[in-house]
């Protein structure tokens, strides 16, 4: 399992199309693939779990990956997390 803590530097924080973009790339790995904001956690390749986290500007998220190919998908979860959005 590896694990990273980032920041989402996206003004209007985690919200419901970076949500569908984190949803879309996490899907393409057969990981296990979990975000912790707070004292709530949710499984990236669910869209309804990935919103309600309601991460704003700001947050420290820790993303969680098992299984194999989990630096790829660490990568490239955390560069979602971290992007700024531009719409």
């Amino acid at each position: 399992m590896l694990e990273r803590v980032v920041r989402v530097i996206n003004q209007f924080g985690i919200h419901a199309r970076p949500s569908g973009t984190i949803v879309k790339i996490a899907s393409k790995y057969p990981n296990k693939i979990t975000l912790y904001y707070e004292e709530n956690k949710a499984n990236a390749k669910s869209i309804i779990e990935t919103m309600m986290l309601a991460m704003p500007e700001g947050a420290y998220i820790r993303v969680e990956v098992e299984g194999n190919d989990s630096e790829n998908a660490l990568n490239d979860i955390c560069n979602a997390l971290t992007k700024n959005y531009e719409y």
